[in-house]
């Protein structure tokens, strides 16, 4: 059977919700979430948890190393079939796209993470569950993965957990300011929602030819790169406002005739540690 009459399958709604493979895995992680939060922000580090902002993030953080790491073995098969080029295979097994246990149980996974992100934060911290970001994108992202689920092609769609990667480093930056990491944030983000991401769409356009998931899937690419370059920008005017700080100091230094008063000083240092960093 070719790639162009290919058909998939698609099956009921309450038929894919109430598949054992997805129900029980969102069963238990809905709980595992549950129980990790509670003891997380009440009982082990309730002063890292204080603020809603550090709390709304703790779930982010959990899902995203959980189903990055499960993600790796479709990842690398997707990225095997790009460089090979058995992609455009006519044999649609072969690129592994029908539904396995471990593929469904990493849908179950982010979709009991979509729910109990908005349960948690309806309670917990709903001042951070913006309509936009929040109850929206999580909405557009359940509806995505159970089209995936209906045609029974989860492995097409487990590689996008991957992507993931750069939203663990931002969440814990987010859950503790002396985390953030914004260099690996944007070499991630670069390899994973820019490279990988073009790797991905393009895996499925050849794969599945006459269908829309790539077209789904590349929908969010202009906005991942828009964020990226918001960050260059953002990080191109800090190293200028650091360079026109060091030099006030050092002017302020030098017209003086002396050291420079301490405040000045200090700025000075760190104006000049931060251009060393950068």
């Amino acid at each position: 059977m070719s790639n162009a009459t290919l058909v998939l399958p698609v099956k009921p709604l309450v038929e894919t919700v109430l598949q054992h493979g997805i129900l029980m895995p969102f069963i238990a992680y809905s709980a595992f979430q549950l129980v990790a939060y509670v003891l997380l922000t009440t009982f082990v580090f309730p002063r890292t948890f204080a603020s809603d902002k550090a709390r709304s993030w703790l779930l982010s953080a959990l899902v995203s190393v959980t189903s990055a790491t499960l993600s790796v073995p479709f990842s690398v098969a997707m990225l095997r079939g790009v460089v090979t080029g058995t992609a455009r295979t006519t044999d649609p097994a072969s690129f592994a796209l029908s539904d396995t246990p471990e593929s469904q149980r990493l849908g179950g996974i982010f979709s009991a993470f979509l729910v109990m992100d908005l349960v948690v934060g309806t309670f917990s911290y709903p001042k951070q569950v913006q309509l936009v970001t929040g109850w929206v994108h999580h909405f557009v992202y359940l509806a995505l993965m159970l089209d995936f689920m209906r045609h029974q092609i989860c492995p097409a769609m487990c590689p996008m957990a991957l992507m993931e990667i750069p939203t663990f480093l931002l969440a814990i930056g987010n859950i503790n300011k002396r985390w953030r990491t914004e260099v690996p944030f944007a070499v991630s983000f670069f390899l994973t929602r820019i490279v990988f991401h073009l790797a991905l769409v393009y895996s499925l356009y050849v794969a599945i030819p006459g269908y829309h998931f790539w077209i789904v899937l590349a929908a969010p690419f202009p906005m991942h790169v828009f964020w990226l370059r918001g960050w260059f920008v953002r990080r191109a005017k800090m190293y200028r406002k650091a360079r026109l700080e060091a030099a006030a100091a050092a002017a302020a230094g030098s017209s003086s005739g002396s050291t420079a008063p301490s405040g000045v000083s200090t700025a000075a240092r760190d104006a000049a540690g931060d251009l060393r960093q950068r």
